[in-house]
């Protein structure tokens, strides 16, 4: 079954469906929305302009759309980790000007892939991981990818995927010039690859040893540790 929720504001909504796809729409002005867990095998999205959506988690894949009807204001995306046992496709379609952020609970998208595209994506230093089995993708249409930066012996691990692309325009690091901290795949045919589009840095670390598929910048320094 094919469930689609948009969330159309006056009152709280919860879904007793279990649905293969799960999609919200963000039609509204400048809103801070916030992805969190809703106790065992349920998930809830919070808008700053209107109420709660609570739905069983899908099957087959949660979308979260901000710029229907072409969009407007700037939005943040908050990802405080999904409902226990979530195993099904993340993808985020957000705006030049919106912001994705997984913030202080991990998110586990079991076997998902992860298909992301924001101004800018940004990891929380504390808790501020995604994790999967499955493929992420992630773009920055504006800004940079990045990781709030802890001392390096405290860095935490911002992305457990076997293949991860990045894409950025302004840069991929944690901090201001650290290593975003990753743990990828040397698997053939899995790793990384990785994009600067503008002059920004590339700077990533793994885990373990990692299968460096791409890594390019078009006028910026390029660290891979």
């Amino acid at each position: 079954m094919h469930s689609t929720l948009t969330d159309p504001r006056p009152e709280p909504i919860t879904s007793p469906i279990t649905a293969a796809d799960v999609v919200q729409n963000y039609p509204g002005g400048a809103e801070t929305i916030t992805v969190s867990p809703a106790g065992a095998g349920q998930t809830q999205s919070v808008s700053t302009l209107g109420e709660s959506t609570t739905f069983t988690n899908p099957t087959d894949s949660l979308t979260i759309n901000t710029e229907v009807g072409g969009g407007s204001g700037v939005d943040s995306v908050f990802i405080q980790g999904l409902g226990s046992g979530f195993d099904a496709d993340l993808n985020l379609d957000a705006g030049g000007d919106d912001a994705l952020k997984f913030q202080t609970n991990p998110t586990d998208v079991g076997s998902g892939n992860v298909v992301a595209d924001a101004g800018s994506v940004f990891f929380a230093a504390i808790g501020g991981s995604l994790t999967t089995t499955g493929e992420v993708d992630l773009t920055a249409t504006t800004t940079s990818i990045s990781q709030e930066l802890l001392p390096v012996t405290f860095q935490l691990t911002a992305i457990t995927s076997p293949k991860i692309t990045f894409t950025a325009e302004t840069g991929i690091f944690s901090g201001t010039s650290g290593f975003l901290k990753i743990d990828t795949s040397s698997d053939s045919g899995k790793g990384l690859t990785a994009t600067v589009n503008d002059s920004g840095i590339l700077n990533i670390t793994d885990v373990d040893d990692f299968r460096v598929l791409s890594a390019t910048t078009a006028n910026g320094d390029i660290g891979l540790q």
